[in-house]
């Protein structure tokens, strides 16, 4: 069964473009500013990293999460602050990454799914252009 585009091309075009912005990685001094703000939100209840070295673990976190939109990092440490239980330890990359990849996934699945109407489009579909 051929694909039957329900709007014109431009408007595909558009959402594409909207969601590669949303996709767009976090600068690394933003991700630098969140990770410091975790860590001093920590440290202010006991839980902060004293014994360890913290341009170390500044550089492990800027890897493990260079890929996450800016808003999905904020809205993870904000979700952190809200409901991470800080009894066990300081949240790791992956706390991080897990409160927020369902919306990380959503959106390179919409990615995906307009890059695909797109690369399948025929110029022949009527008045879709």
């Amino acid at each position: 069964m051929d694909f039957k585009p329900k709007f014109p091309k431009s408007e595909y075009e558009g959402a594409l473009e909207a969601v590669n912005r949303s996709l767009a990685h976090v600068h690394p001094k933003a991700l630098a500013i969140q990770i410091h703000d975790i860590i001093e939100f920590a440290t202010n209840f006991g839980k902060g990293l004293e014994n360890n070295n913290m341009e170390y673990v500044a550089k492990t976190y800027r890897e493990a999460l260079y890929d996450v939109p800016h808003d999905l990092i904020a809205e993870a440490i904000a979700k952190l602050k809200r409901e991470y239980k800080w009894t066990h330890k300081f949240p790791t990359p992956a706390d991080i990454r897990e409160l927020i990849q369902y919306r990380l996934e959503a959106r390179r699945s919409l990615q995906w799914k307009l890059n695909g109407i797109l690369d399948n489009w025929k110029e022949d579909d009527g008045n879709h252009s």
